[in-house]
């Protein structure tokens, strides 16, 4: 941005250069005395590219890790939203206990509803992130759950509190609840399989089948109807193989283990799919 006065930084930043540039330059005389003026200059300028590829190097390596850190810190905090929130909802559902319906030992409808909507929004959260992380790093795959569980939480808890200033019982809150979550189940599980079906492990698997459908097309009246038979089997394929990589991914997630990226290509979280 012009603003029609010299650069202070942008002078300091020469003045060191060329204070680096006086530096080598005599270490170059010093090292070799007795060499023509073209030896040290040319030793002189090849110092000073290692230099300064050393320098962006050292740059380089501070950004990555102050952005290691802040992403940290974020995962962090989402974490302890996302367990302020389930600590709140614990809350309500444990004070629910034993009420609805007398003597029932918190196996009333509205104990049992809350304790499924709280079964459905970890799995709302886990199905984000079998579809958008790294299965490997821990780090990633713990931030991106507890950011996805806190907002399904936050939608779901909107629309408690409007159906609670309408004057809903504590009943229909339960069921609202397990009913906002179970549909944010339902609503990723469609996002994650349409997601894994474009992947690389996808791709390959629709083109082998693909090729193996057109290997006899001859089977067929014409060929453009071996083409439709065998992109239908290919759609197939593609659908088989993302319902195998969530499902492997979700069990995984489940367990806490590390899952290899076996479908290829990952699509990160907020990388164009948008998610509560």
């Amino acid at each position: 941005m012009d603003i029609g006065t010299d650069c202070g930084l942008c002078g300091d930043l020469v003045a060191y250069r060329r204070g680096l540039r006086r530096r080598l330059a005599a270490r170059a005389d010093a090292d070799l005395p007795g060499a023509s003026v073209q030896v040290r200059r040319a030793l002189t300028e090849q110092r000073l590219r290692e230099a300064v590829v050393a320098e962006a190097e050292r740059i380089e390596a501070r950004h990555e890790q102050a952005a290691a850190q802040r992403f940290a810190r974020q995962g962090a905090l989402a974490q302890a939203r996302a367990e302020n929130r389930a600590a709140k909802w614990a809350r309500l559902a444990s004070s629910r206990e034993g009420c609805g319906t007398p003597k029932s030992t918190g196996l009333c409808a509205v104990s049992g509803n809350w304790r499924v909507t709280e079964q459905q929004l970890r799995e709302a959260a886990l199905t984000v992130a079998a579809t958008h992380v790294t299965m490997d790093d821990h780090l990633d795959v713990n931030a991106v759950i507890a950011h996805a569980e806190a907002g399904i939480r936050a939608e779901a808890e909107g629309a408690c509190a409007q159906a609670r200033a309408e004057g809903a019982t504590d009943n229909t809150l339960a069921l609202l609840a397990r009913l906002s979550a179970e549909t944010a189940v339902s609503k990723y599980r469609r996002l994650a399989l349409a997601t894994l079906a474009r992947s690389d492990c996808a791709d390959a698997e629709a083109a082998l089948v693909y090729e193996a459908k057109m290997r006899s097309w001859r089977r067929y009246v014409t060929r453009s109807g071996a083409r439709r038979a065998a992109n239908a089997a290919a759609e197939q394929a593609r659908e088989r193989i993302a319902q195998h990589l969530l499902d492997t991914r979700l069990a995984a997630l489940r367990q806490g283990r590390s899952v290899a990226a076996e479908g290829g290509r990952t699509v990160r979280a907020g990388s164009g799919v948008r998610w509560a």
